[in-house]
């Protein structure tokens, strides 16, 4: 049976099935995983290179080195700090803060003691970090700096089994007087049991052992805690590895500035080390997270849809305001970039095509990838989300090899684009470790060793989630003749109008987040006569617009208000209609006040 959701080059049932049976040959696990953890692979890369680096830090604006052997003796003062403080096997450590070494260094010691690590997004409020704690019981939690001790200090109610609260950077809280709280430093000079050895300590866990709980949305808004042990992060890292990083015999440098809570963050900066020759760079604060990878200039750069939308948005823009010989010169060397970008998805680039492309960068693009520090990028990565095609088109033309990878929470590492410029509108082709298939209504399934363990006590989500192996993803998808996997929209999201037409409206936001003005939008319709839009507008982008037209405003909400704005985006959203039938158009749009 075939899918309503499914293009018209799509794999007929008895195609699905038999790429599902050549698929499911691959090898489930890699070679030499069984029993390792993710505290070994640390012992391991320090005793084999202690003097090289793990990453780097910016401390007082200077970037310093951090050693394997210096990562390996944070870890191991943590290890047994936190177990003076009472933790014990399976308990359970909630790190809350922007990204930092610290946060690796208390991961991987709540790892290396048996414990049980999870993060808590930095913007999370009050509320919602207590619920948090609650739910996944943590006994111990480790904040960034006063902010974020704050946010638990100021409960009124306190979740009764958090016993400790672990200050990094106690600037600013003298006066605190809470007897829980400690700081970091103090936690690492506690004594430990006489004869101690991390090695012994790690030797004692077992790869099956839950490791993190990655706490997410799940398809009902309630938030659920996906368990991920030891087993399967390696797995997703090395199908990581082997698929985006394939040179092993050069170092790759990469910036940390997602949360670290996100599981996507987690195999770029966390686990990706382990196994790769790849060093990421902390800047010092998260809010400047563009300078940051201005200065460190990252050979591979992984990030969310938003993010690349926002770097080529503040491109754009910048171009428009530029020069009147520079715009010429731009566009000419699109037309060629985009010349050069159709052969090469042949497979035959001609010679002088090769020489004009190569001059198009020289001239045009180098300059551009130079302002975000992206000219060195060998390899850009887009991942947590549906980029838009033109989007992902565009950094090619400039430049860069971005490729789409497609992974879930729940689901794991499931497949990515290979080889060189791979074309957008798909997420590539499985990993080593997946096989997937769909099921009658398209949804994506997949068996992985990557996926999550299950759902933190909720048997019944679980068994809802993931039933003989298979984690049902949410996604409706459609499998190529070349075995390239395309997201069609999420399963629940399909909206059937009024006229009972399907659509997916994941295709016409894509379109409309291609524009440099919309950050975000949110398409409706379902049982409608029409397509109606909530739009988010890039703020930085609209107010260089309104600027250089000398619009005159005096904050955002009359930036919104303004009918040149309104008439700005009413042109991106009639410059999309025209790319789509008209059942699929949006007749009206609403910009969010904030």
């Amino acid at each position: 049976m075939t899918s309503q959701y499914r293009c018209d080059q799509c794999l007929t049932y008895f195609e699905q099935v038999r790429w599902e049976e050549e698929n499911s040959a691959l090898p489930q696990e890699s070679p030499g995983v069984p029993e390792q953890t993710l505290p070994s692979l640390l012992l391991e890369r320090a005793k084999r290179e202690p003097d090289a680096i793990a990453m780097r830090v910016k401390r007082r604006g200077i970037y310093r080195d951090i050693s394997w052997a210096h990562y390996r003796k944070q870890v191991e003062a943590l290890c047994f700090g936190l177990r003076a403080l009472g933790l014990k096997p399976g308990d359970r450590v909630a790190i809350l803060g922007d990204p930092c070494p610290e946060w690796l260094f208390a991961e991987m010691g709540t790892l290396a003691a048996g414990g049980i690590c999870y993060g808590i997004y930095p913007t999370s409020s009050p509320a919602q970090v207590a619920s948090l704690i609650a739910h996944g019981g943590a006994s111990i939690a480790v904040v960034k700096d006063q902010e974020s001790a704050d946010k638990i200090l100021g409960l009124a109610h306190a979740p009764e089994m958090l016993v400790r609260i672990v200050v990094i950077d106690p600037q600013g809280m003298f006066a605190c007087d809470d007897p829980r709280v400690i700081t970091l430093d103090e936690v690492m000079r506690l004594p430990r049991e006489a004869g101690a050895l991390l090695e012994a300590s790690v030797a004692r866990l077992n790869a099956d052992d839950p490791a993190l709980i990655v706490f997410t949305s799940g398809t009902t808004g309630d938030p659920r805690g996906a368990v991920h042990s030891h087993r399967t992060l390696i797995a997703g890292a090395r199908d990581y590895v082997a698929c985006l990083v394939p040179d092993t015999t050069r170092t790759w440098r990469t910036v940390c500035h997602l949360p670290l809570n996100h599981i996507f963050e987690q195999f770029n900066t966390v686990m990706l080390p382990l196994l790769g020759s790849v060093i990421p760079h902390f800047g010092e604060r998260r809010s400047q997270a563009t300078q940051t990878l201005f200065e460190v200039a990252p050979d591979l750069y992984a990030s969310v849809p938003r993010y690349w939308q926002k770097l080529a948005s503040h491109i754009l823009v910048g171009l428009e305001n530029s020069s009147r010989v520079k715009r010429a010169v731009y566009n000419v060397s699109v037309k060629i970039g985009r010349r050069v970008l159709q052969a090469r998805s042949t497979g035959r680039c001609p010679p002088g095509l090769r020489l004009l492309g190569w001059l198009a960068w020289l001239l045009a693009f180098q300059p551009l990838l130079d302002k975000v520090g992206l000219r060195r990028a060998k390899i850009g990565v887009s991942g947590g989300g549906p980029i838009p095609p033109e989007v992902q088109r565009l950094w090619q033309v400039w430049g860069v090899n971005l490729k789409n990878l497609y992974g879930q929470t729940e689901g794991g590492f499931i497949a990515v684009q290979r080889g060189e410029f791979p074309k957008p509108g798909n997420v590539g082709t499985p990993t080593p470790s997946s096989t997937l298939r769909l099921a009658p209504d398209g949804e994506i399934l997949v068996r992985a060793s990557g996926a999550f363990v299950g759902y933190w006590h909720d048997e019944a989500a679980t068994a809802e989630m993931k039933q003989d192996g298979w984690v049902a993803t949410g996604d409706v998808g459609a499998l190529a003749t070349g075995g390239e996997l395309s997201i069609v929209d999420r399963k629940r999201d399909i909206i059937i109008t009024q006229g009972g037409k399907n659509i997916t409206p994941q295709a016409i936001e894509d379109k409309l987040r291609a524009s440099p003005y919309i950050a975000e939008a949110v398409v409706f319709g379902d049982g409608r006569k029409y397509l109606v839009a909530l739009i988010e507008i890039d703020e930085e982008t609209v107010s260089q617009q309104a600027r250089s037209r000398g619009l005159a405003y005096g904050g955002f909400a009359d930036l919104v208000a303004s009918p040149d704005v309104q008439k700005l985006i009413q042109e991106v959203l009639s410059a999309v209609n025209g790319e789509l039938a008209r059942p699929e158009q949006v007749k009206a749009f609403r910009i969010l006040p904030r």
